[in-house]
């Protein structure tokens, strides 16, 4: 058996109620790893091209990933994955929480499901032994009544469930899997692929340790990477740091609006300029960013969490506002901003929540102790969560979000895409092609929490006008058609992050060319530097001068290489378990934890190809599914068409057709269908992978 995982998987099908044991081999784990690897090894290998994601021939899977139960720092993530029945291509998404390691101690990797149960029914594993269990009094139950009695009924409180609620059961395409009462895998709508299997929940228990090869030389690099975080830095001074991050946000916002509106034509300078100013900036960062960001990010994160980032990244342009149409300091005041922020969200936090293996800590639980959501308690909501309820639809009360955000927890519905679709009806209605009648009496307002909430929970019963909207932007935007297209948001079928591609463009390439479009989390121009990728791979050199940038052929071969070297590397590093927000405190040693997990000789070249394998192989499925990257676009007002004429995007316009083709050159994809070359496909072994 390999060390670092059991060296097991399940497959389960549910339609003849038969459990099998598959022993992948070392081979496999070296070649994928675990998590999305795995997933995408087993998904595409075993289920049949153009397989409808709701019918009974779909394979869905969770696994944990590699470095998971080894004592790595940051390792405690899941991932699940199989084929998105909101976009149509591959579908993934992955939590933290407790639940991986507990998977993972149950004696296997990962499983996998196919078929169609005649009921509702929940997956239970025991120390290296599964059974299928009745979930008939479960179906309808939201994910924190469901994680409740299954340990109740099973008598044992440290069961880890990862289940679905009612948005899952009912087949919404923007449904995810929830764990821990609200860490939620939730995009790619995977919860309502749980749902169309009647497959309730997982619940995993179990002991077993994993072998290691060598846990001194995790404990000592685990040692090494905190002593660069200072994290028993004085609280007082920490805090003041931290003030900083508003500050710059702020005073970024004033930058670029002054910059936008009174030298328009500043960027044939800095084209002229572009090398020396990189040079310049690179050399800054060199100097700068492996010292600084671990120690103020580690604060930060531990501190404030991803709610601290809500009044920075507003005052900087990155958070759309108004269903993607509206201006920060304008339709969305800096004021409201304010009150969303993490001063105003941190009043209510009871108790931290750390995941496992993380020293950060920047989840939370929180408690409403007054008022009409007196009682209410649940995980501190996130900034994508804050974003998508907050600054789209225009609504600055706090605990309405907070309220808004356990909602979509409890029903298991990915909260940025239930944001969006909400945000995209009041634009509808704004416009004329909804009514009230169509809204079933609800008054739809821009700001109005109470209307924002209502529409909510119609979306998560597919009630009235829910069940329009609850497939997501796209879907909704067909059915009600009279140019609803327009302002659906979205990124081959799937709603986009709380990330602006007119200030960072680098993403909105992520947006278009990852097989699972419409993700912030898996590469742009900025987590290099972040995660001190430069310092292994020298490619990954690059920093973006001004959003508004064109840049010339140089440049964007540099670009596309130093993302097309993010990806990679997120491949491998989600397929190890791994969390972005600790990658992005920089130097995680991942190649030296897995070699000493694994006992492998590897180098980071070879870790760097085991990435570009799992990348290639989600885009292969993609291909196989007939989807095309050229098929794929953003929406014009997420280009800049028509522009902004105030607040830090004025002026500021996308096309990233370039930038998208550098991408796919660098990694040996054609630009228009996705379709690796055969020369790629050698190189990688992935031959099999094309002929099924």
């Amino acid at each position: 058996m390999p060390k670092g995982c059991q060296g097991k998987i399940l497959w389960v099908d549910l339609s003849n109620r038969r459990i099998e044991e598959i022993e992948p081999g070392e081979e496999t784990y070296r070649n994928y790893l675990g998590g999305y690897g795995l997933g995408a090894r087993y998904v595409t290998e075993r289920m049949p091209a153009r397989t409808d994601p709701l019918g009974e021939k779909s394979v869905f899977g969770m696994a944990s990933g590699l470095l998971t139960g080894t004592g790595a720092l940051f390792s405690g993530r899941y991932m699940v994955f199989g084929k998105s029945p909101l976009t149509g291509g591959w579908g993934d998404a992955n939590a933290g929480g407790y639940f991986s390691a507990e998977l993972k101690g149950s004696g296997y990797d990962a499983v996998f499901f196919q078929g169609i149960s005649e009921s509702p029914v929940y997956l239970r594993i025991n120390e290296g032994k599964a059974e299928i269990r009745e979930a008939r009094e479960l179906w309808g139950r939201d994910t924190v009544e469901t994680e409740e009695l299954i340990r109740k009924e099973l008598g044992d409180p440290k069961i880890r469930v990862a289940s679905i609620g009612p948005a899952g059961e009912k087949l919404s395409r923007i449904s995810g899997i929830v764990n821990d009462k609200g860490r939620i895998a939730a995009r790619s709508g995977l919860g309502a692929v749980m749902g169309s299997k009647r497959l309730k929940a997982v619940a995993v228990r179990g002991g077993k340790k994993v072998e290691i090869q060598d846990r001194i030389k995790i404990a000592d690099l685990n040692r090494k990477l905190m002593d660069k975080y200072d994290a028993k830095a004085d609280p007082v001074k920490a805090g003041k740091n931290l003030q900083m991050f508003p500050q710059f946000g702020m005073a970024m916002y004033r930058f670029l609006s002054f910059w936008n509106r009174h030298f328009p034509g500043a960027d044939r300078f800095l084209r002229k300029n572009e090398i020396t100013l990189r040079g310049l900036m690179n050399r800054a960062n060199d100097n700068l960013m492996p010292g600084l960001v671990p120690k103020m990010g580690f604060q930060f994160m531990s501190q404030l969490g991803t709610p601290g980032l809500t009044v920075p990244l507003s005052r900087f342009g990155d958070t759309p506002v108004k269903n993607w149409k509206g201006t920060i300091g304008e339709d969305f005041t800096f004021s409201e901003v304010n009150r969303l922020g993490d001063k105003k969200v941190l009043s209510y936090e009871r108790e931290k929540f750390h995941c496992q293996s993380c020293p950060v800590g920047c989840g939370g639980i929180v408690e409403i102790r007054s008022g009409r959501f007196q009682g209410q308690e649940g995980h501190k909501p996130e900034y994508e969560t804050i974003a998508a309820f907050g600054n789209m639809c225009l609504v600055s009360d706090v605990e309405a979000v907070i309220n808004l955000s356990e909602l979509c927890n409890r029903a298991g519905i990915d909260s940025i895409s239930a944001g969006t679709t909400v945000a995209f009806a009041l634009e509808c209605f704004e416009r004329g092609l909804l009514t009230e009648k169509d809204f079933d009496g609800i008054k739809p307002s821009w700001g109005d929490a109470l209307a924002v909430e209502k529409i909510l929970e119609k979306i998560i019963n597919r009630e009235g006008i829910g069940e329009l909207l609850a497939d997501g932007v796209k879907i909704a935007a067909e059915k009600i058609g009279r140019g609803a297209e327009e302002f659906a948001v979205h990124a081959g079928g799937q709603e986009l992050p709380m990330h602006h591609p007119l200030l960072v463009p680098s993403m909105g390439v992520a947006y278009l060319v990852e097989p699972t479009p419409g993700r912030h989390t898996i590469s742009n121009l900025q987590y290099p530097r972040l995660m001190d990728l430069p310092r292994k791979y020298p490619e990954a050199m690059s920093q973006p001068i001004a959003p508004s940038l064109s840049p010339g052929k140089k440049i964007r071969r540099t670009e596309g290489r130093v993302q097309a070297t993010d990806s990679k590397f997120m491949q491998a590093a989600n397929s190890s378990g791994l969390c972005l927000f600790g990658l992005t405190l920089g130097g995680l040693p991942v190649r030296e934890w897995i070699q000493a997990a694994t006992g492998w000789n590897i180098s980071d070249r070879e870790l760097l190809a085991i990435g570009e394998r799992i990348l290639t192989l989600r885009r292969i499925f993609n291909c196989r599914e007939g989807l095309r990257i050229e098929d794929v676009r953003l929406p014009k007002r997420v280009l800049g068409k028509p522009g902004f004429r105030k607040g830090p995007l004025a002026n500021l316009s996308l096309d990233p057709a370039s930038r998208v083709k550098a991408y796919c050159e660098v990694l040996g994809w054609d630009p228009v269908t996705g379709a690796p070359s055969p020369e790629k496909v050698k190189e990688l072994g992935l031959g099999w992978a094309v002929d099924t």
